[in-house]
């Protein structure tokens, strides 16, 4: 088993670091047959999620390492960690939808009885 400290106390951001960076290679083509606006919408997510999951559970690492795992700056940053990841996903929904207004005209979305039925009608 390899012991690892600090920043890497979690040992899967290493693994985890080198899958980010081949899953944007492997994109990067199809990032750049995207409109610039939807380009920087889609890396400014992909920026604050990676950044959350990754990025803060570094840090974390670090904490822990140093003050142990119930202390009150570890909560914090799982707090903040859970928050950035939320964002990024919130960022790229807003990106699709974007792109989609964008290509199609008009995004609409419905909830509730009426977004299943649009006709009115009781289903049987």
């Amino acid at each position: 088993m390899v012991s690892t400290r600090g920043i890497f106390l979690f040992a899967w951001t290493i693994p985890a670091a080198v899958g980010v960076v081949l899953f944007a290679l492997v994109y990067l083509k199809f990032l750049f047959r995207l409109p610039v606006a939807t380009r920087w919408l889609f890396v400014l997510a992909g920026v604050v999620y990676v950044g959350g999951a990754l990025g803060m559970e570094m840090i974390e690492g670090q904490l822990v390492f140093l003050f142990g795992q119930a202390s009150m700056a570890h909560a914090l940053m799982v707090a903040f960690e859970e928050f950035l990841e939320m964002s990024g996903v919130v960022l790229f929904i807003y990106a699709l939808l974007s792109y989609f207004r964008t290509q199609y005209g008009v995004v609409q979305v419905e909830f509730g009885e009426r977004a299943a039925n649009p006709q009115g009608d009781r289903p049987i």
